[in-house]
């Protein structure tokens, strides 16, 4: 009897120590991650248009002063957030041109366009994640977010894929936003024959560990 009773005790710690060493309902497994610059671009996409759209070409620029965390939690991905801060006088000119017509070009936007003495950050902060896809280590996320640009605050949705990593993840993903949501007026040259795009196009391909 005494040892019918033991066996039982023993089994119902054994039971209790399985129990415990799950992780509880609810409980989060999320992780904070610091964005690792050098692995990481954002690039600002601006086309030409206007009547003699054509005789103007895109430019590519890229944002070189990032700073951003990524709360990940791999068992409930709703959880996950991001949030980055971009000095907007370090965009740069990256596509083929020359030295000179790169300082006028960054020049302008940065004195015209997005007036960085008066606003000189631009920030997102992530408000909704949802996981549309998950295998493995690969995430498909629809996310949407507040982004602050030239003083004003917009919402935007971006597609994202996910991929864990051993010391962190990937994320790749892009949106399009419209300069004049931002109070932003499209630069023009030529008496407005050659203009800038209103749409512009944002890709990020970022490391976080």
């Amino acid at each position: 009897m005494f040892r019918r009773f033991q066996l039982f005790g023993f089994f119902i710690l054994a039971l209790a120590g399985t129990i415990f060493a799950l992780p509880l309902h609810g409980q989060s497994q999320a992780k904070t991650l610091n964005l690792d610059a050098k692995q990481s671009r954002l690039l600002i996409h601006v086309g030409s248009g206007g009547v003699f759209g054509s005789f103007g070409h895109p430019h590519i620029l890229e944002a070189t002063d990032v700073v951003g965390q990524v709360l990940f939690d791999p068992d409930q991905v709703e959880r996950s957030s991001m949030t980055l801060k971009v000095r907007a006088d370090s965009l740069t000119v990256i596509d083929k041109e020359s030295q000179k017509d790169k300082e006028k070009i960054e020049k302008d936007m940065k004195e015209k366009v997005l007036e960085t003495s008066s606003h000189p950050e631009i920030t997102f902060k992530s408000t909704q994640v949802v996981p549309r896809k998950v295998e493995g280590g690969n995430y498909e996320i629809h996310m949407e977010g507040d982004l602050n640009l030239h003083g004003v605050t917009k919402k935007v949705e971006l597609d994202v894929k996910v991929t864990r990593r051993d010391s962190g993840l990937t994320a790749k993903g892009e949106t399009v936003i419209k300069q004049t949501d931002f109070g932003i007026k499209p630069l023009s040259v030529a008496g407005g024959t050659v203009k800038v795009k209103n749409e512009v196009r944002l890709t990020f391909e970022m490391t976080a560990l």
